[in-house]
């Protein structure tokens, strides 16, 4: 971080909205600032250590698909002896509402919303760990939903963002980082729980919290002694392909794990078979779930061609055939 990135004030430069949740790593406000409203992370200035080093890590992947945004700079304000930073605002709040929404209501989310939303934090993961970063703490309540959602009446799938990377850590090539710094219970891999403060924590680590993910969205319940269920201890209302995929990352030993980008390929095998309607961006590759999202996406980036871009308004369209 650059000095030039932190604004020192007497009195916070935005207006608190609501309080949407926190933890030991911080409070999260909805929040107005400059006219736009924004999700707000503060965090004691005795903490100023974890908080410089969330805001590098989400810096690095700003451009990353499905990663929560963060706006550039940090505010310290004397009054409140807090350091803040800022994000985009999601209105569909997180995925644990939405699995404790569907447990309330005694349905299921249907296998195409679990490979739609298992593909969108697969891309962030793959991301995340192309850049050597480690999450740590995968799990509902640290995915957030762009837009507002209805599982029991919407079978389209918000845009999803991977949020809160307070545990997050770079490492080097070897792929492994010693940390006293833990996930959430319940969604820690084996060799964490067991090697305890000087855990070797990798990207099966995180792999390994992503199936206590899948898992949960399969059976609604908390992960519990879930190393190495078979798929058909999982749950008997999905396919075997996708349950076989959720065992493998539950398997005790890492390196029988699949990577972020196997398990990204994997589910993207499966939507052709549940979600008929998948579209791709030729320029980016990332993929959505109908062609409406991928119209969206073009407008939004540009990505598109011009059949005739020198020719009449009526020619001057975007090519989004397949």
């Amino acid at each position: 971080m650059s000095d030039s990135e932190l604004v020192e004030s007497d009195k916070p430069t935005y207006q608190v909205l609501k309080y949407i949740g926190g933890g030991g790593f911080g409070q999260v406000f909805k929040v107005e600032r400059g006219g736009h409203i924004l999700a707000c992370k503060q965090i004691q200035f005795s903490d100023v250590k974890a908080a410089l080093s969330e805001y590098d890590h989400m810096k690095l992947l700003r451009d990353g698909p499905h990663i929560a945004a963060i706006h550039y700079g940090l505010e310290f304000s004397h009054a409140t002896e807090t350091l803040s930073f800022f994000m985009d605002y999601y209105k569909g709040k997180d995925l644990d509402r939405h699995v404790r929404l569907l447990k309330g209501a005694g349905e299921s989310f249907l296998e195409p919303q679990v490979i739609d939303i298992g593909h969108q934090i697969a891309e962030a993961l793959e991301f995340c760990h192309s850049r050597n970063i480690l999450h740590q703490d995968i799990k509902p309540m640290n995915v957030l939903l762009k837009d507002k959602w209805n599982p029991l009446t919407d079978l389209e799938v918000p845009d999803l963002f991977v949020a809160d990377f307070g545990l997050a850590s770079r490492v080097g090539t070897i792929g492994t980082r010693f940390t006293g710094q833990r996930g959430t219970p319940g969604y820690e891999a084996p060799e964490i729980r067991e090697q305890g403060y000087h855990a070797a924590f990798s990207q099966k680590s995180d792999i390994y919290a992503f199936g206590c993910v899948l898992y949960r969205l399969c059976t609604l319940e908390d992960p519990d002694d879930v190393d190495d269920l078979k798929p058909e201890e999982i749950s008997d209302n999905y396919s075997i392909d996708l349950l076989g995929l959720i065992s493998c990352m539950l398997s005790s030993d890492r390196d029988h794990r699949p990577t972020a980008a196997q398990v990204k390929a994997h589910l993207l095998s499966l939507m052709p078979r549940y979600l008929p309607n998948a579209r791709s961006c030729r320029t980016c590759g990332f993929l959505f779930v109908s062609a409406n999202q991928l119209r969206k996406h073009l407008k939004q980036t540009g990505h598109y061609r011009q059949v005739n871009p020198s020719g009449p308004p009526a020619e001057q369209r975007f090519d989004v055939e397949y």
